[in-house]
């Protein structure tokens, strides 16, 4: 069982610059001719970068856009030492269009066991020249706690937005990393760095009462999308959100039929449910996430625990946690949505039944008020999964899962999406390769 961690305090900024051109811009910057300057992020710190990519647009080389470079910690780069610059402080380069070579980013062929580093994208590959020309990046580099370099970037381009991830295989030798952007046949604009605190990380295995501000944002670029999953109005009959809930409280649009999969939210699964596989919900408002939905009383309902919940809406919904090691507890805060704490004997008792494979773990817990309780998974061996069937609308605060023989480490991650993966066209490999330091492999 993988436990998932929540962000708890706010991101501070601790650097960040100016907006700025890389490359000329009529992208006539060569290969290993035009470069920002370096940037370092210790251990415990992110870096996010972002910009607007531009190259020569539909029929161009695949390969002309941005490029990463990794450098060990406090390294120079080629925009200070020019001609004098080796690449024997790089980590590796990582490409744009799904590409990478040196140590810790090679990518020598189509078979992923010999890749240094694991690639993801969601990219439309039908024109990615096209695709990427005047697109809106976010790049998020770090090193997570196991000492691995981690690049998560988001591509907008049309109201869309396309994911692209990296990690390496291995973990970095040092504490902590520098790097550069560089373009070929391309130029960036407005681009800026932001180097960040890295947040305190929360205790619960699912903490659903401090959702992350990149799932906030991904929750409200919902609610622009032709198509979307989420909704802060609650009924479909209502134009316009309640005044409490707008921008605070999401709820599942309807129209699509969870088949025990992941939420997303902008095309991105959401980091604080990353695991759990949600069922059924094609119904409008059969499920809410409560981002900061405070201040409510009226009859019987509120105020509740806290302004940040899941909200499962009916006795219909539903969750699976898998992989829970025999033996575990599993503890979860529950509270009835109809929790009647202001009109006493109008409240509604509701909750959620546990059960493996159809068997339940004792009684539901259907509290009133706020409250907590403990089930314990039957001893055994290997793992099983366990179902969190909601008796009726009710809130969930966070989950925690303890104990058990295959209970592993925690670890902060980001949310990914399964990619899809294009590495060859008409039996070739997608664009060339370059050795690290600027040699082009034909």
């Amino acid at each position: 069982m993988k436990k998932l961690f929540t962000l708890i305090v706010a991101l501070v900024a601790t650097l960040s610059v100016n907006a700025e051109t890389i490359g000329n811009t009529d992208n006539t910057s060569g290969w290993w001719t035009a470069f920002s300057d370096v940037y370092t992020v210790k251990k415990g710190e992110k870096a996010v970068v972002t910009f607007v990519n531009h190259n020569p647009g539909t029929g161009s080389n695949w390969y002309y856009n941005w490029l990463l470079v990794g450098l060990n910690p406090g390294a120079e780069g080629p925009k200070t030492l020019g001609a004098a610059y080796t690449p024997d402080n790089e980590l590796g380069a990582l490409r744009a269009d799904n590409y990478g070579w040196g140590k810790y980013f090679d990518k020598p062929g189509e078979d992923p066991a010999g890749w240094a580093a694991s690639y993801e994208n969601t990219y439309d590959w039908t024109d990615l020249p096209g695709l990427l020309n005047g697109a809106e990046v976010e790049a998020t580099i770090y090193q997570d706690d196991a000492g691995k370099l981690n690049v998560n970037v988001l591509t907008k381009k049309n109201g869309n937005t396309y994911t692209y991830d990296v990690v390496t295989k291995e973990a970095l030798t040092t504490e902590g990393f520098s790097f550069f952007f560089s373009v070929d046949n391309a130029h960036l604009t407005d681009f800026t760095v932001a180097i960040e605190k890295q947040a305190v990380a929360s205790t619960h295995t699912y903490d659903f009462t401090a959702w992350s501000a990149e799932t906030v944002a991904a929750l409200k670029a919902e609610l622009n999308s032709t198509a979307p999953l989420w909704t802060d109005i609650e009924k479909e009959a209502w134009d316009t959100p309640a005044e409490l809930a707008a921008g605070n409280c999401f709820w599942n649009y309807g129209g699509k039929e969870y088949a025990d999969e992941e939420l997303t939210a902008n095309g991105v699964v959401i980091a604080e449910t990353k695991g759990l596989k949600f069922g059924g919900m094609s119904k409008r408002g059969q499920l809410a996430i409560a981002v900061n939905y405070g201040g409510h009383v009226g009859t019987n309902f509120g105020p509740y625990n806290g302004p940040c919940y899941l909200w499962l809406g009916n006795k219909v919904d539903y969750f699976l946690i898998p992989d829970v090691p025999a033996g575990s507890s599993i503890t979860i805060g529950v509270e009835s949505h109809k929790n009647g704490a202001t009109e006493g004997e109008d409240s509604d008792p509701r909750g959620i039944q546990l059960s493996i494979d159809g068997t339940n773990l004792g009684e539901a817990f259907t509290p009133t008020l706020y409250a907590e309780n403990t089930w314990t998974v039957p001893a055994g061996t290997g793992n099983v999964t366990v179902k969190v069937q909601a008796t009726s609308g009710c809130h969930l605060y966070f989950i925690d899962i303890k104990g058990g023989s295959s209970v592993k480490a925690a670890q902060a991650a980001p949310a990914k999406v399964q990619p899809k993966k294009v590495l060859t066209k008409d039996g070739i490999i997608i664009g060339g390769k370059y050795n690290i330091g600027g040699a082009r492999v034909k």
